[in-house]
């Protein structure tokens, strides 16, 4: 076998791939009569209802963590306003949905929290917005009119328009754990149904099939 650099093997690219469809998988057989799933769409899963959409960027990372300063999530805000900006009348929530676990930020900008874990803070009116609007408007990955935005909106615009709109959801399991909760899922549902739960599991080949292929 010849040596080579492990840092440009395509194993966790392929885990990724592979991750994100067992989760658009998870959301596929989760969706209410009302919802409609779209993949590869405004992000790699979108999950349409009547008034509202949620919008997932789906992340996997072999080891290591994500803060408010990783490069993932700056695009993940940009993005979000970007949707925001293209679809005026629609709700829309953006949830960054990766394994990593949260980190702190080297220069510990809020104080002893962890950067993420302060944006969920911010959620609630009792929460000073200042470190985070500060924080924010360094970083040049931004766009310049969500910056204005930030620099002028007052609090509860900024947080209503910006903050509550995106999901922080870290430290997902990996694939094994998602694929049991599948598992799982699809012989409560067949139960329901009066199908064997032998003959509900046969059914989960299928179904990743149809979502590798869509």
């Amino acid at each position: 076998m010849l040596e080579s650099d492990p840092k440009r093997q395509a194993v966790h690219t392929l885990r990724g791939y592979a991750y994100q469809i067992w989760q658009s998988l998870y959301e596929w057989i989760s969706l209410s009569e009302e919802e409609v799933l779209y993949l590869e769409g405004a992000e790699d899963l979108d999950r349409l209802g009547p008034q509202s959409a949620e919008t997932t960027q789906v992340k996997y990372v072999h080891s290591g963590s994500v803060t408010l300063n990783s490069q993932d999530i700056l695009y993940s805000i940009a993005h979000f306003w970007e949707h925001k900006k293209r679809n005026p009348n629609i709700k829309i929530q953006y949830r960054f949905l990766t394994t990593a676990e949260r980190g702190k930020e080297l220069s510990s900008p809020f104080g002893d929290k962890k950067g993420l874990d302060f944006w969920d803070d911010c959620k609630y009116g009792e929460t000073d917005l200042s470190p985070l609007r500060d924080f924010l408007l360094t970083k040049d990955s931004l766009p310049d009119d969500l910056k204005d935005f930030i620099k002028n909106a007052d609090n509860e615009s900024l947080r209503s328009e910006l903050i509550i709109g995106i999901i922080w959801d870290t430290g997902n399991p990996d694939k094994p754990y998602l694929e049991e909760l599948i598992r799982k899922k699809l012989v409560l549902h067949g139960d329901r149904l009066s199908f064997l739960p032998s003959d509900s599991e046969r059914s989960l080949d299928t179904l990743v099939r149809a979502t590798y292929e869509t």
